[in-house]
């Protein structure tokens, strides 16, 4: 899932932070950056949002945080992965 173009998207979450971007930022319909990633399955992306302070449990309008978008499209490690991330 964790591709070559994962590195430029993991040092343009950096920029964006030094920048005082909000990694819980969301689009109109209530999806975060962290909503994209564990529906695309980018667990490492994911895992930087998080470090970042993006809220796992967060929901979208339609109630989906990024636990259930991530088992949803069948990223069962990546919402493993989340979910212990959340826990720490």
């Amino acid at each position: 899932a964790d591709g070559p173009t994962r590195g430029p998207t993991i040092l343009f979450l950096f920029f964006c932070q030094q920048a005082g971007l909000r990694p819980d930022a969301c689009a109109d319909d209530g999806r975060t950056a962290l909503h994209l990633a564990a529906g695309e399955g980018a667990s490492r992306v994911a895992a930087k949002l998080v470090e970042l302070g993006a809220d796992v449990k967060k929901p979208d309008r339609q109630g989906r945080n990024a636990l259930d978008i991530a088992r949803a499209a069948g990223y069962y490690d990546l919402e493993a992965r989340l979910r212990l991330l959340a826990e720490s």
